[in-house]
């Protein structure tokens, strides 16, 4: 006998304009003692930009738990983002799409021994990384984006089915936007680290992400994000108009 397929319960898409802890990045709330507020967020601003600015993406979470530039605990947490951005990149950048890059390219001259991938222009190469992102899209940004994408409902973002059309339109956008992130990743890494072996290079452009004209117009507003339920602190606002999913997969664990 074959074995039972496993069903999740049914799970609302919660977006982030209906996540009370996000508002700080929305809307100004009241000020929280919840220093979650910030390392939650922070995992949001990073998977949009690529970067984490105490007086920029971050400075309403901080001032949200008493921790504006006014206060003596600022530069305390300037520090401790500092750091964290330094990991998420570390592990992203420099660990996941270094490795993958050069998997990619090692697959590649197997099946063509006679070229030089070098040689190829960037649309051959563009061809190249999205074919492999394209085989597997939701397993490849989540072991990408490890550190950070854990907060995204990736089970909605990737279930091409939905039945409301709004909702069919965000999950659409989001996955144009992770699949632009990759290609951006792959890019910058060919160029800075497997040619030039330049890692402060490739970190530099990899924090600009969201000056470069092309990706920057695929970042979605962070209302409009669908945020796991299971990385939330605190129950989500409730909105009559929520939507009730079943999913037939495991969720993905990050």
């Amino acid at each position: 006998m074959s074995p039972k397929r496993k069903y999740e319960e049914p799970t609302a898409i919660v977006y982030g304009a209906n996540v009370p802890w996000l508002q700080p990045l929305v809307e100004a709330i009241d000020p929280t003692s919840d220093d979650k507020v910030v390392w939650e967020s922070a995992k949001v601003a990073y998977l949009l930009h690529h970067a984490l600015d105490a007086e920029g993406n971050l400075s309403d979470a901080l001032q949200s738990i008493g921790a504006g530039p006014e206060t003596p605990k600022h530069k305390t947490w300037v520090k401790k983002i500092s750091a964290k951005q330094t990991q998420w990149r570390q592990a992203i950048l420099h660990k996941f799409l270094f490795d993958h890059v050069k998997e990619v390219i090692r697959k590649w001259h197997v099946a063509n021994a006679w070229k030089t991938f070098g040689a190829l222009p960037p649309e051959e190469r563009d061809k190249i990384w999205m074919a492999e992102y394209d085989a597997d899209p939701e397993g490849t940004i989540v072991s990408m984006m490890k550190p950070v994408i854990g907060i995204l409902d990736t089970s909605n973002v990737f279930k091409l089915d939905l039945a409301d059309n709004e909702d069919r339109t965000k999950m659409r956008a989001i996955r144009n936007m992770l699949r632009s992130k990759y290609r951006f990743g792959c890019e910058i890494t060919f160029k800075h680290r497997i040619l030039k072996d330049r890692k402060d290079l490739s970190s530099k452009e990899w924090a600009s992400y969201a000056t470069h004209e092309n990706p920057s117009n695929t970042i979605v507003p962070i209302a409009d994000l669908p945020i796991k339920s299971k990385a939330l602190p605190v129950d989500p606002i409730q909105m009559p108009q929520t939507k009730k999913q079943k999913s037939f997969d495991d969720e993905l664990e990050v």
